[in-house]
């Protein structure tokens, strides 16, 4: 469901807690205009609630990725 959502351009709402909630704060304010922001959440919960869709972060074990230099999110960002 969570890919339909992304391919079919419907937001998707993230909710992150404590340290995540930092880091993509301090990321946002940071952000140049124009580019292009990939962002996975490993170890998340998903919802879909009143038409809308939502993933957060958990108290443990998550693990946030902002426009990291890793080799998937490089990769993802040349395809499109």
């Amino acid at each position: 469901m969570l890919s339909q959502l992304i391919s079919s351009g419907h937001n998707i709402y993230a909710q992150l807690w404590e340290s995540y909630a930092e880091k993509m704060q301090k990321f946002v304010s940071k952000k140049p205009e124009g580019v292009t922001t990939v962002l996975i959440l490993q170890i998340g919960k998903f919802t879909f609630s009143g038409g809308k869709a939502y993933v957060s972060s958990t108290f443990h074990g998550s693990i946030l990725f902002i426009n990291d230099d890793i080799e998937e999110i490089i990769a993802f960002k040349h395809r499109i």
